[in-house]
C-alpha cells in the first residue's frame, strides 16, 4: 500500500494464528506415517522447543528431536494413532487444547501394558505457546490422563 514501509519483521510474521498453528500441527501428527511426514510435522516446532508435563519439571525435553523420538515411541505402540481435538482456546500466543489420542494398541508395550489389540482413547490437555514471529510452537506442556488409558487395559 502507498505510504507503508515493509520491514524485515513483517516478512517473517506467520500467516496462521496461534490456534491455527496448533490445529495444523495436530493434523500433520495424525497423518504422519513416514520419516518425511514426521519431519513435516516436526517443522511446526521451534528447534529449541521446551516440552514437558504438569507433573514434574525434571521431565522437560528441550529439543525438537526429542519430540520426534516421542512420536516414534507412540507410533510403535499405536500404529494407527490419531489426535482428536475436542476444544481449543487461544489467549494471545498461548493455546489451551483438550483432546484425545486414539489408536489400536497392537505394537510395543505402553505404560507397562503389552499390546492387546484394543482400541484405546487417551485424553489429554495441553498449553502450547506459539511464537508470533516464526509461527512455530516454542513450548508445549501437556497432561496425559494415564489412568484413563490404564483402565482400558484391565
Amino acid at each position: 500500500m502507498p505510504g507503508q514501509t515493509e520491514t524485515p519483521d513483517s516478512k517473517s510474521c506467520p500467516a496462521l494464528s496461534p490456534q491455527d498453528v496448533v490445529m495444523e500441527a495436530e493434523r500433520r501428527l495424525s497423518c504422519a506415517n513416514t520419516p518425511n511426514e514426521v519431519a513435516h510435522w516436526a517443522e511446526m516446532f521451534s528447534k529449541d522447543l521446551v516440552m514437558g508435563d504438569f507433573l514434574g519439571s525434571d521431565q522437560l525435553t528441550r529439543t525438537r528431536d526429542a519430540v520426534v523420538e516421542w512420536f516414534w515411541g507412540m507410533k510403535a505402540s499405536l500404529p494407527d494413532m490419531r489426535i482428536e481435538v475436542k476444544r481449543l482456546t487461544c489467549q494471545g500466543r498461548v493455546v489451551a487444547e483438550e483432546g484425545v489420542i486414539r489408536g489400536t494398541h497392537t505394537g510395543t508395550p505402553l505404560l507397562g501394558h503389552n499390546a492387546a489389540g484394543r482400541v484405546v482413547s487417551w485424553p489429554f490437555c495441553s498449553f502450547k505457546e506459539v511464537s508470533l514471529e516464526t509461527g512455530k510452537i516454542v513450548t508445549d506442556y501437556s497432561l496425559l490422563m494415564d489412568a484413563e488409558y490404564v483402565h482400558q487395559q484391565l
